[in-house]
């Protein structure tokens, strides 16, 4: 038994009959993987290609873990334009230097949205991000001091000596717990992942939209939330068509985004969720608009 044979490596001759062997046998190919094939829809399937083998397309959803922040004018040139005129060093400023809009809770933010050529049965999804890759996979989320004020039933619970806020889905509360309050109904619940923001005032969502259509979406997967409103036909002598956005939580706020800085991924969908267009909007949420555009210019 030689060196080899002992230490259980194999030398070159026998590796390179092996590698002789497989190149000879003619069912032995390279399978490559294209990154075309992975498309921008809410659903997974099967696609035959020429030769009758069958791939796994894997389609992401507009709201996954890692939702996709790249621009894509898509088959419809899916545009997205700001309109000066109603700018206001209270309510929101645009930086073109930053290529972004500072913008103080609360304040309506008209968004224009532009197709060529223009289609019905479209939607428009309002989803903010975190624009630093390091917190991309985290959800963006109010604080607790502006969930309580859209949800005033919410209670504020004694335990141990200290004040913490604690969400009820109808059942008793923790062991430990010393409450007079009765437990009702919240807008969330931490075991089954049930969203019950439309009973609460949308209590989680940063994005709303004053849109007498808006949905507001849950993805329980992600734990993210979006709006999603349905994408009008231009009005006589305009090409645009113009959506209303507001922002009910602050960047600074502790225990929210905690000076995180985000955006908002603005996706064209179909009635059947698949994405064929995407623009982002870099936001900052402050209470000086004006003043902090002009620190953030000067840091640049």
């Amino acid at each position: 038994m030689d060196a080899n044979t002992d230490t259980g490596f194999m030398n070159s001759s026998d590796y390179e009959q092996i590698i002789k062997d497989l190149k000879a046998d003619s069912t032995f190919c390279e399978y490559k993987f294209s990154p075309s094939e992975i498309t921008d829809y809410v659903k997974m399937e099967d696609v035959a290609d020429s030769t009758d083998e069958h791939k796994l397309v894997i389609a992401y959803s507009p709201t996954c873990t890692l939702p996709c922040t790249d621009s894509y004018p898509g088959p419809y040139n899916f545009e997205l334009m700001l309109d000066g005129s109603t700018s206001h060093k209270r309510s929101w400023v645009y930086s073109e230097m930053l290529q972004k809009v500072f913008i103080d809770m609360n304040k309506t933010l008209l968004i224009q949205f532009r197709l060529s050529p223009n289609a019905g049965d479209l939607r428009v999804r309002a989803l903010p991000v975190y624009s630093i890759a390091d917190f991309l996979n985290i959800p963006v989320q109010r604080c607790a001091l502006h969930m309580l004020n859209s949800d005033p039933q919410h209670q504020e619970l004694a335990c141990m000596g200290k004040q913490t806020f604690v969400t009820f889905v109808e059942r008793q509360p923790p062991h430990g717990y010393n409450t007079r309050y009765k437990p009702r109904v919240k807008a969330h619940s931490e075991d089954n992942k049930v969203c019950y923001c439309a009973n609460y005032s949308w209590v989680r969502h940063v994005v709303q939209s004053s849109h007498a259509a808006a949905i507001y979406d849950y993805d329980s997967a992600s734990d993210r939330h979006s709006v999603v409103v349905p994408l009008d036909s231009p009005q006589p002598g305009s090409e645009t068509v113009v959506v209303a956005y507001h922002f009910t939580c602050k960047t600074s706020c502790p225990q929210g985004m905690q000076r995180r800085p985000i955006s908002v991924v603005f996706t064209l969908e179909t009635s059947q969720g698949d994405v064929v267009g995407r623009q982002c909007l870099s936001v900052k949420i402050c209470s000086c608009p004006k003043r902090d555009k002009e620190r953030e210019e000067a840091d640049n």
